[in-house]
């Protein structure tokens, strides 16, 4: 089980993770060692766990989803469930100023990660570098909701089924987390189920 894991996260991610097993699996010893073994792995690896049904609408969405071409990049339009495209790296950065509703991005290889804000409607504005004048949600395992743009950042609610565990580049932004501020930089945050986030950035 754990090598299906692998396989399907590497070179690119194709595969959620998913643990299916019978209550007989903890009838013998080696295989109750081998599934806490799996359990083991899993706990050890970065993820945002939601409920089988909950994946199965980004599924869904997934296959509806639609790519438009505009200048400079992407509409992207679907129900709001698939909060998460790919794009390789050649085809450039996300301007998260000029973008809607696009929370951030996270490099991984050669392919960039780009967080939605499960509105249905986003644009995505590519540029040749990473934009540095605005915060980059990089990564989280919580499930975001009711993003706002405002006239000079943004507020976002974030909701987990685990402790929440969040990774921000702030940039020149003054960055808080439940109403506490946050150190310059790459800042993480660990907390509660609920978060909320402010960001306050430079003309």
């Amino acid at each position: 089980m754990i090598q299906t894991f692998e396989l399907t996260e590497k070179p690119r991610r194709i595969k959620p993770i998913s643990i299916y097993y019978h209550f007989y699996s903890a009838q013998e010893l080696a295989s109750l060692n081998a599934l806490k073994k799996v359990y083991r792995y899993v706990l050890s690896q970065e993820t945002t766990p939601i409920y089988l049904s909950e994946f199965a609408a980004r599924v869904l969405d997934f296959r509806d989803t639609a790519f438009i071409r505009v200048e400079g990049g992407f509409r992207i339009k679907n129900s709001g469930y698939m909060r998460t495209v790919r794009l390789k790296k050649d085809m450039g950065y996300p301007d998260l100023r000029r973008s809607l509703g696009v929370l951030g991005f996270r490099e991984h290889g050669d392919v960039l990660y780009v967080h939605l804000d499960g509105s249905g409607d986003n644009l995505l504005i590519l540029t040749e570098k990473p934009a540095a004048e605005w915060a980059n949600l990089v990564s989280t395992n919580a499930i975001t909701r009711n993003y706002l743009r405002t006239a000079n950042g943004f507020e976002l609610e974030l909701k987990a089924y685990i402790p929440i565990e969040l990774e921000i580049d702030t940039g020149p932004c003054e960055v808080k987390v439940n109403g506490l501020p946050l150190v310059k930089g790459r800042a993480h945050f660990k907390g509660e189920f609920n978060a909320e986030v402010e960001a306050v950035c430079p003309d």
